[in-house]
């Protein structure tokens, strides 16, 4: 009998001017239930489908969550406002609720994780705001979402891609919105990295929260990626896949949230090393293309993507420096911003590290700038380069006889025409640091909220993430249940496309 909770209900409600809802709600006669306009109940007198209104002001009470038959919930269009309730998780066999055009503030409640057979879900038209619950995008049986006109856009924003990509089904004005450049921007800029790992026979990708590592295993539409031997790096918010010439004559660009894989396969007859992806952009469409590197005898070539040409260049001079592709797994590769590669190159004559870049609209490489100096000039300090913010320079350099880490970061964003300007953003002194100089399988890392997370593989090559702060570092073991070869890289989940040159043969 759920008499005494629809009496709560009654009473959180009053009936606007106008309105006389209410009239038929009498508790005072036997069995008053059987009366009520707009309520559907049992024959042992258990409410399953209540509706209110419309023009009813108020609030929510806790009680519609004791209501453990009910399958539907329906409040019209009215001034009802507060909290929604917390409990959801208490009614199982919910499959409607709908509340739209009310004034209901505050946050989607977690509970609604629990509804399974939830598949109507509008609340459009209020004041929600805080968190959208990404385990909305996990309901098996959800398929209409409706949440218009609330606070939520900043906070979809902060959603990953994964739960985005949900979204796309349930919603035309979501899905309109998730292809829109400047929400994919803005998505990008607030999404939190993660390592992309690659073993030779599944993909992962893996989340460090409050010092725990979340191992996601990606699918794909494409079992080429699972190869052996392949390396991995992003090109645009996109993973470059790339293989030894003389396994394949192809590499893949892959976005592992949309499941989106397109391969190229190169029409060339060297075994060239692909060194990295780039673009022209000084037209009103990007022109992909892949730097190609032979070392003996030394040339370089240029293969565009959209026609399927290979050009040899002659911008290689005695002072422009491909670093040594054998070397690239084990802490030399280079990072992409802007259409550009990048890497650290050691001037000999000088002795000296510096960025090295290769530009992709007019074929040249370009000397940047010197490495700020770091502790001694150990011949082993190790030097890695990545992209931060998505728009400048990060730089990680340990000495080799301290393990003492400094991480600098450039001031201003990439701009060949400015002096690079190099600020010292931590120094991290932990006696656990690894030695990250020659790790076979290489070092990736990001830096979120003060920290630095590092990939590598440990004494005996097994995978390993670092997260280390101030004089702290915590090493978690990766365990994917393989052993042997495996390749990683830092990754900003985000909603690009692959562009169209690359097209699966």
């Amino acid at each position: 009998m759920d008499r005494a909770d629809l009496k709560s209900i009654r009473d959180s409600l009053t009936d606007m001017p106008g309105s006389a809802f209410f009239s038929t709600w009498d508790f005072i006669v036997p069995d008053p239930w059987s009366s009520f306009s707009s309520l559907t109940c049992t024959s042992l007198g258990r409410v399953t489908a209540l509706t209110l209104g419309p023009n009813l002001s108020g609030s929510l009470s806790p009680s519609i969550s004791k209501l453990a038959h009910l399958t539907q919930i329906f409040i019209y269009p009215g001034l009802v406002t507060g909290p929604l309730p917390s409990r959801f998780d208490l009614l199982p066999l919910l499959i409607l609720i709908s509340l739209t055009r009310n004034s209901l503030t505050g946050p989607i409640p977690n509970s609604l994780s629990s509804l399974s057979n939830l598949h109507s879900l509008d609340l459009s038209y209020n004041q929600l705001s805080g968190s959208l619950p990404p385990f909305l995008t996990t309901l098996p049986r959800l398929r209409v979402l409706v949440l218009a006109s609330n606070n939520i856009e900043e906070i979809l924003y902060r959603l990953p891609p994964k739960s985005l990509v949900r979204f796309r089904a349930v919603s035309k004005r979501w899905n309109s919105l998730f292809n829109n450049k400047s929400f994919i921007n803005k998505h990008l800029s607030l999404s939190r990295p993660q390592f992309i790992f690659l073993t030779q026979s599944k993909i992962y990708s893996i989340d460090i929260i409050d010092q725990t590592i979340h191992l996601r295993e990606l699918q794909s539409s494409c079992r080429e990626l699972n190869s052996e031997y392949g390396t991995i790096s992003t090109c645009d918010g996109l993973l470059f896949c790339k293989y030894p010439f003389h396994w394949k004559k192809e590499t893949a660009l892959w976005n592992p949230w949309s499941r989106q894989v397109n391969l190229i396969k190169l029409s060339v007859d060297r075994d060239f090393t692909v060194f990295g992806l780039g673009y022209d952009n000084s037209g009103p469409q990007k022109v992909h293309k892949i730097l190609l590197y032979y070392p003996h005898p030394e040339e370089v070539a240029i293969y565009e993507c959209a026609c399927h040409v290979l050009r040899y260049i002659n911008t290689l001079e005695q002072d422009m420096y491909i670093c040594d592709m054998s070397n690239e797994a084990k802490g030399w590769p280079h990072v992409s911003l802007n259409g550009n590669l990048y890497w650290i190159a050691y001037n000999r004559q000088t002795c000296e590290y510096f960025i090295q870049s290769f530009n992709f609209s007019n074929e040249i490489f370009k000397p940047v700038c010197l490495l700020p100096p770091f502790e001694d000039d150990h011949s082993w300090n190790e030097h890695l380069l990545a992209v931060w913010k998505g728009d400048r320079f990060s730089l990680l350099q340990q000495c080799f006889l301290t393990r003492k880490i400094g991480i600098w970061v450039t001031k201003d964003k990439a701009d060949d025409k400015k002096e690079v300007v190099w600020i010292n953003l931590m120094t991290l002194t932990a006696p656990n640091l690894p030695f990250l100089c020659n790790k076979m399988y290489g070092v990736s890392y990001f830096i979120y909220d003060k920290t630095l997370f590092m990939c590598c593989g440990d004494g005996i090559s097994q995978p390993c993430i670092h997260i280390a702060k101030g004089d702290m570092c915590n090493k978690i073991q990766i365990g994917y249940g393989e052993d042997g070869w495996f390749s990683h890289c830092a990754y900003v989940p985000n909603l690009n496309s692959a562009p169209l040159e690359f097209q699966i043969e």
